[in-house]
């Protein structure tokens, strides 16, 4: 990675910023993201002709076992199927609630010390976000807040960093320089993976 122009901005209380779609966004563990990432997802999945696709956030790497994952995802019955990490210090990140490999909910930023995080990799029924009319939403608030979805949870160990804050970033850059994970880093929107069936 190269050089990044940044802009630092500074927002007084009740003050909101928009950034244009596909932008890098580093923010103050006190600040409250919505995007409109649904949107997106929503438009991509039309183009898709399988049952089910894989989409993965663009500010984390986490290293699934993507093929062990779709077992778990096709056996649930689930509509959606998200990637978990269990993380000690989680005090960045709201938890999720699990039942019985369910996801029930999500506990607030900072509550508990440690638990399951959304790790951002998600199998998604293809046909899911087609009854919702609109073409700007919040996938994370409407979807997966949503309990009217069936969500399933796959847990994982493996490595995972969120590259949304510049330290991570700069040692997820090392790491990659280092040889110890296998990545590229310079993406900042919603991808989609097709996966071998054979």
């Amino acid at each position: 990675g190269g050089a990044f122009p940044v802009v630092v901005c500074q927002l007084n209380s009740g003050e909101q910023m928009i950034t244009e779609s596909g932008s890098m966004v580093w923010m103050s563990p006190n600040m409250k993201m919505e995007t409109n990432s649904g949107g997106g997802i929503k438009k991509a999945l039309k183009m898709c002709t399988d049952d089910d696709v894989v989409v993965c956030n663009g500010d984390s790497y986490f290293d699934v076992n993507l093929f062990e994952m779709k077992k778990i995802h096709d056996k649930s019955g689930c509509e959606i199927t998200l990637a978990a990490k269990f993380i000690e210090n989680a005090h960045r990140s709201g938890l999720l609630e699990i039942q019985n490999g369910r996801l029930c909910g999500f506990t607030e930023n900072g509550v508990a010390p440690s638990g399951y995080i959304n790790g951002g990799i998600y199998f998604i029924r293809r046909t899911l976000l087609e009854n919702i009319t609109e073409d700007k939403f919040s996938f994370e608030n409407e979807v997966l807040a949503n309990k009217n979805y069936d969500i399933g949870v796959y847990e994982s160990n493996g490595y995972f960093i969120d590259i949304g804050i510049p330290e991570n970033y700069r040692k997820a850059e090392a790491e990659k320089k280092a040889r110890k994970i296998e990545v590229n880093f310079i993406f900042s929107l919603p991808f989609f993976v097709m996966l071998d069936k054979s």
